[in-house]
This record gives C-alpha cells, structure tokens and sequence, in this order.
C-alpha cells in the first residue's frame, strides 16, 4: 500500500469472510468519524459532496460503510483476495482524489462506488492477465472485448456502464451482473427475485463475464 493510501486507510491484509470486521480494526478514525456523523446519519450522497471538499470523516464513514461491498466486487472479479484488498485501497483513494465526478442525479452514491470498484477491478485484471497471473484459460486475456469499459472519467458514468452493458449482454446477463455486482444481491437472492433457477442465474452471470473479459 502506498503511503498515501495509510492515511486514510491502516496497513493489514483482509480476507473475504471476514471483511466487514477487519475494515473496522484496520480504521480507528473510521470509528470516530462514525460517533460524529451518527447524530445525523448524512447519506452517501452527502459524504460524497463532503470528500470533494476534503473531509476525511467522510471518506471515513463511507469506507466503513462500503468497505466490504467494495472487497467483495473486488474479489469476484479478481479471484485473489490481496489484489482485491489492494484495490479496495486504491477505489477509495480514487473517491477522495474524484469525488466530484459523482453525479446524484445519475444514481446512488452505493451504485456509484461499486461501478468504480467494477470498472477498476476489471482493468487491474487485464493488467494481472497480461504479466500472467492466471494460469487458467478462465482468464485468458485475448479474449477480452477491444470495446470494453475502461475506468476514465467518463466510462464512470452509471449511463455509460448500462449502455456498454446493453452491448455486450443479453437482458438476463446484464440484469444478472448489476444485481449481483453493482446492487449487492446474492445469486441465490437473484433467483428469488427473478423467479429463475438458481443454476440459470449463475449461467447468465458467468456467460456475462466471460463476454466482459
């Protein structure tokens, strides 16, 4: 972790099962900055509007509150959990240094902070293909879409996401991968909503990352 990032966020490596408790070991000042905020609860939206003017009790609450979501993207995509540890740091170090490219009226600050950890788990996949960090043919790098989503400013956009999702997907696939990646849900509870077997739902999914890939 650069040294940058241990402002913000303590040194220590974090497993997949226990992530929330772990985020809140490695973060003391995310504590504190909970007791000041827990008398007014602000929303996503509004801690987000507070990073882009610098609050560190903002960046703060909201690591506490999607740290784990964040790791949990991260290591779906990434299979490895000290990648996705590290990219956990690096999603939020990005919220601190582009908050402003957040736009409420595009989405939630929630939906927002996942399509991040998305679009830059994604990248840091391709990166880790390239040096050959998978050996599986899983993860063969070639056959990644040239029209992928790359995390600039601009592919943060929630509309953009949906739009390149659209592309690539078919309906069930794409409704598959925003529910289970950007809205948190489970593949069973997926299932449960849509009224589809669990086996198809974890078809479309997988089918849906490896298009993405």
């Amino acid at each position: 972790m650069s040294s940058e990032a241990a402002i913000y966020f303590p040194n220590g490596a974090v497993d997949a099962n226990a992530a929330g408790d772990a985020a809140d070991q490695r973060n003391r000042t995310c504590e504190e900055a909970g007791d000041r905020f827990s008398e007014f609860e602000p929303t996503d939206e509004q801690l987000l509007s507070q990073v882009g003017l610098g609050s560190r009790e903002a960046i703060g609450l909201l690591f506490r509150r999607h740290a784990r979501a964040v790791f949990h993207v991260a290591h779906r995509i990434l299979r490895d959990e000290s990648e996705a540890d590290d990219l956990r740091q690096e999603v939020f170090l990005y919220i601190v240094e582009r908050a402003e490219l957040f736009d409420p009226e595009k989405g939630s600050g929630a939906s927002w902070i996942r399509q991040v950890t998305y679009h830059r788990a994604i990248d840091r996949r391709r990166y880790l293909n390239v040096r050959q960090h998978y050996t599986s043919e899983e993860f063969d790098e070639r056959r990644t879409p040239a029209r992928a989503v790359h995390s600039t400013p601009a592919a943060l956009d929630g509309k953009a996401i949906r739009e390149s999702l659209r592309e690539q997907l078919t309906i069930d696939q794409q409704q598959t991968l925003e529910l289970h990646l950007f809205e948190g849900y489970t593949l069973r509870e997926i299932s449960e909503k849509s009224g589809q077997t669990l086996g198809n739902v974890k078809h479309h999914y997988y089918r849906a990352l490896e298009r993405l890939r």
